[in-house]
């Protein structure tokens, strides 16, 4: 595997390069999301990640597991 060169700004966003993303599954999230731009999408992508492991957290606290749902 490839190194990866990772930068932090000021602002403390990361850039990685170089970033290969598959382009259908880009087009695709960027339509759910109502996203202008590629980096909008991946943001708010990431966001979600976050919110659902949060969720799961949660539900897992407060009813002891969480249903395993299949990705495809």
């Amino acid at each position: 595997m490839a190194a990866r060169n990772l930068s932090v700004n000021r602002s403390s966003f990361v850039s990685i390069d170089p970033l290969r993303v598959d382009a259908s599954k880009l087009k695709k999230a960027k339509r759910i999301l109502g996203s202008d731009s590629d980096v909008d999408t991946l943001n708010k992508a990431l966001a979600m990640v976050i919110a659902n492991e949060e969720m799961e957290s949660a539900i897992e606290k407060a009813f002891g597991a969480v249903p395993y749902f299949q990705v495809r």
